[in-house]
């Protein structure tokens, strides 16, 4: 007995649907060109920090030229996966009932399993593949001021913190607040959402307004620890993700313990170049345990 096409195709589009709602990461870090199928790596040349500086003058006889210092540098093909399992009368149900008679629990958590792993490699990297991540590996960090955290109702203002941030995050010239984005964890993005005392404009409004977007486009991850955030420059430059295979459902024929075997998985480098480009925030929320 083999799996309806219809039945195979209502899972697809639910477990993809659960996975892109659950995904954050991939809208931190540019998305470059797909690689080849069954590719296990990537090498491409990393051109390091400039250190020079223009000659300024009238008519200039000899300029000078960057000698550009470049690694070669190998990224790796990631693999996330994971599985769920249809039984044959669950099958048998759906032949009869339709998708009324499905339990999509299982196959829902699958999606957000693969989803969370493929944020934690963003987000914090992979040891074992030398993958950074770009939170865990910012290359610099911005702690708010004790008593000045978000859930410090007297001297709270998360706009001047992010102002302030900003300002740390463009001091070399090279990152635009314009081109970066932001991600809070779960409880600062709740208290971005307050209002400011006496004029009752919502911070998170304000917020948006200095990376010249709106509050939808302010991220927030369970991968950002509790008191924190992150600003990204969002560069291909400063970190690239290419696909391999993009996140796929692939079924399997029925097994001796009569059950349909699913994989769910997704093959992707993730490769941040310039750590620099990301700025850790720090101590948005005070611990009052």
């Amino acid at each position: 007995m083999s799996l309806p096409d219809s039945l195979v195709n209502y899972y697809d589009s639910e477990v993809i649907r659960e996975y892109n709602e659950t995904l954050v990461g991939i809208d931190l870090i540019f998305k470059g060109p797909d690689l080849p199928k069954g590719k296990g790596s990537v090498t491409r040349p990393i051109v390091h920090k400039f250190k020079g500086k223009a000659k300024r003058g009238y008519r200039i006889r000899e300029v000078p030229r960057e000698t550009i210092d470049r690694d070669q540098v190998t990224v790796k093909v990631m693999e996330s996966a994971y599985g769920f399992a249809l039984h044959r009368k669950d099958l048998e149900a759906y032949e009869t009932d339709g998708v009324s008679a499905l339990n999509l629990e299982e196959s829902l958590e699958c999606a957000r399993i693969v989803a969370k792993d493929v944020d934690d490699i963003i987000f914090n990297g992979d040891t074992n593949a030398g993958t950074k991540g770009i939170y865990k590996d910012a290359g610099d960090t911005f702690t708010v001021k004790t008593d000045y955290e978000w859930n410090n109702e007297v001297n709270r203002n998360p706009l001047d913190t992010i102002i302030d941030a900003l300002t740390k995050f463009e001091a070399s010239g090279i990152y635009d607040a314009k081109k970066a984005k932001l991600c809070l964890s779960p409880m600062a993005y709740r208290l971005a959402w307050k209002q400011a005392p006496g004029s009752g404009a919502v911070y998170m409004e304000e917020i948006a307004k200095q990376f010249s977007t709106t509050p939808d486009n302010i991220l927030k991850s369970n991968s950002i620890d509790a008191d924190g955030g992150l600003i990204a420059a969002f560069d291909k430059q400063v970190a690239e993700r290419n696909v391999e295979e993009e996140a796929n459902l692939i079924p399997f024929e029925l097994q001796p313990n009569s059950e349909y075997p699913f994989n769910f998985e997704t093959y992707q480098v993730y490769h941040v170049k310039k750590t620099e480009g990301f700025l850790k925030l720090r101590n948005l929320v005070a611990d009052t345990t």
